[in-house]
């Protein structure tokens, strides 16, 4: 199987919003035409957790649409 990758998404990371005092963030690893291949990283008090998904496109635009994931821009990551 051929994955495809656009640049314009790969590597993109968004926030997830949702329990309080768990950090989960999103990392687009490949465009596999109908769906993406995402990391997803959560932090918590009770450690990290890291896995590999594949998350349709029909869903990721409605999680970006209603607020649930929000991008987090370049300049939020670059280390000062």
């Amino acid at each position: 199987m051929q994955f495809t990758t656009n640049d314009a998404t790969r590597n993109k990371q968004y926030r997830v919003k949702g329990i309080d005092g768990v950090d989960t963030v999103i990392t687009i690893l490949r465009d596999l035409g109908s769906a993406y291949s995402i990391h997803l990283t959560s932090h918590s008090p009770l450690g990290t957790s890291e896995s590999e998904e594949v998350l349709s496109k029909d869903l990721f635009s409605s999680c970006l649409r209603t607020g649930y994931l929000q991008e987090i821009s370049a300049q939020i990551l670059t280390i000062a």
